[in-house]
Parts: structure tokens; sequence; C-alpha cells
């Protein structure tokens, strides 16, 4: 969680909780059931500072909570709608004060964290988005879906899109993660990197990435 990174946040649990903990000890300082009354089953979290946490699961539903640290509470901010199926993935930006949803539902919405509003949807994809990053230096989004990486504009402009499938069609690796490196905005060596089910970590350049190759 930041701004210090001291403390972590973890779901997935039996009792469909949501819980806070001190990273050194890995003990839970605070436990939270009521979160899945908003999300369901609580399948991916965001936190974009330390008072702002964003959970969304099997209902559907991206749940925006107030965390007060010295009370220990946790209570609804906003509650958003859009998407029709399970949301399988967030990313939070701090820098462009956006969080960007994936979901079951073939498509990505990107949500304003200032007015807690819909922005745009990001559609095209080839199934289940299963991954994605914002890039806090440039705005630029990544949205995975099977095999595809497909990269946009913080405006929604699609700017590429990447087929990641390596040999034949039985060896149809789906992609699980995706991060952007930030070393400076504009530099050259900045790339994107993906994680399969094959166990294999992709990069793609940023320059090459709108020629649609990869580079390993």
């Amino acid at each position: 969680m930041p701004p210090s990174y001291t403390k972590y946040i973890a779901w997935g649990f039996a009792d469909h909780s949501l819980r806070i903990g001190l990273y050194d000890s890995d003990r839970a300082s605070f436990v939270s059931e009521a979160a899945a009354q908003n999300s369901g089953e609580i399948l991916c979290c965001a936190c974009p500072n330390g008072k702002m946490i964003v959970t969304a699961g099997t209902s559907s539903v991206v749940t925006i909570w107030k965390f007060d640290a010295n009370r220990k509470s946790l209570t609804v901010r906003n509650s958003l709608h859009g998407h029709t199926d399970a949301v399988t993935c967030l990313a939070a930006s701090a820098a462009y004060n956006v969080v960007i949803s994936g979901s079951r539902d073939g498509t990505a919405i990107v949500w304003d964290m200032t007015r807690f509003t819909f922005v745009r949807q990001l559609r095209g994809h080839a199934g289940v988005v299963a991954a994605v990053a914002i890039n806090d230096l440039t705005g630029d989004i990544a949205t995975c879906s099977a095999t595809w990486l497909h990269v946009w504009s913080i405006n929604g402009d699609p700017l590429a899109m990447v087929n990641t499938c390596v040999g034949s069609a039985d060896r149809m690796q789906q992609i699980l993660c995706v991060a952007f490196s930030q070393i400076r905005e504009g530099d050259r060596d900045n790339v994107v990197i993906t994680g399969s089910t094959d166990g294999v970590g992709r990069v793609c350049s940023n320059v090459l990435i709108a020629g649609n190759n990869i580079v390993y």
C-alpha cells in the first residue's frame, strides 16, 4: 500500500474477506468481511493511495473503498457499474487519477477517480480480459486477452495489437499479467512485459510494438 509500502492487501480467502497487514511481519492487522457484500467473491484489487482501495469480482461491480488506518475502518465510497460479467483485473494510476478494469465480458473500462465516473470502454478483445496495466509516465494502457496484447492511449485510441503466440496452435499460451517499464518519459528503452501460462516472460519494445514486432 502506498505511500510507505509497509502494508499489504490480501484477498482470495474462504470467507471472501479483505485483509490488510504489515509487510514485514506478514500478520493481518485488519480484516473486513463487508467487502464481499459489494464485490461478491473478490478476484482483484488495486490501491492508488493509502486511503483508497478498489476491489472487484464476481458481482461485476467495481467498488471504491475509503480506508481509515487510525480507526481501522473500511467504508464504501462509490460503486461503479458498467461491466456485464465478472471483473478479473484492475490497475490504478495516481498520476492520471484513473482505474482500469478488465472483465470476462471482453471489455476494459477506464474510470475517473476524481468524479467516480465512467470515462470510456475499450473493446475488441478476443475474450476475457485477464490483465491490465497503465503507464504512469505516458498514460498508455495495456490490456491482455488470450495471447493478444493491446496498447491504447490514455484517450482510448488503439496504438498497437500484438499476438504473442509462439509455436503450434496446441501451445496457445494465455497472458496472465502485464507491466510497463518506466525509465523516463520518451525513453526508447522502455518496454511492455507480459507473463503467460507457459511460464515465459515476453518483452515487447515500445519502439517496435507499433509494427507488431516482439523482442525477447
